[in-house]
């Protein structure tokens, strides 16, 4: 029989949340890295027990994870470039923000603008007392 929903230690009824050893969480991601040609911090998350989510807030509070991290994603661009198989794939893959690769766009202009812009001549406004109006346009 499953525990009451208001049982604040029942798994899974967001009781108190696990902690979590960073320095296991590095140990075992590097042999991870290791031991995977090609490896993924979701699928690592996944035999781990823990949420990718939960394993980038570890990884900003930890440089050794961090730079365990950056491990994984430099073997990975690695793999991508020595086998690729499917590039419209890998390209979209390596255009991912950890990957840090993007398009460059160049845009090469020439030649001469001309701006024609005409305007309706206004009416001649009316004289009045040998003293011209304000607003008349000069001819």
């Amino acid at each position: 029989m499953p525990a009451p929903l208001g049982n604040q230690n029942a798994v899974g009824n967001s009781g108190r949340p696990t902690v979590i050893d960073v320095m296991d969480v590095n140990d075992k991601f590097d042999a991870y890295i290791k031991r995977e040609a090609y490896p993924v911090v979701k699928e690592f998350t996944g035999e781990y027990g823990i949420s990718s989510t939960r394993f980038y807030e570890l990884k900003d509070n930890n440089v050794m994870l961090k730079e365990t991290l950056k491990k994984a994603i430099d073997k990975a661009e690695v793999y991508l470039s020595k086998y690729s198989t499917n590039t419209i794939k890998d390209i979209f893959t390596l255009k991912q923000k950890a990957f840090g690769w993007q398009d460059k766009q160049e845009i090469e202009t020439s030649g001469n603008i001309s701006i024609n812009i005409s305007m309706p001549r206004p009416a001649l406004l009316p004289i009045v007392d040998d003293t011209v109006l304000l607003n008349e346009p000069k001819i």
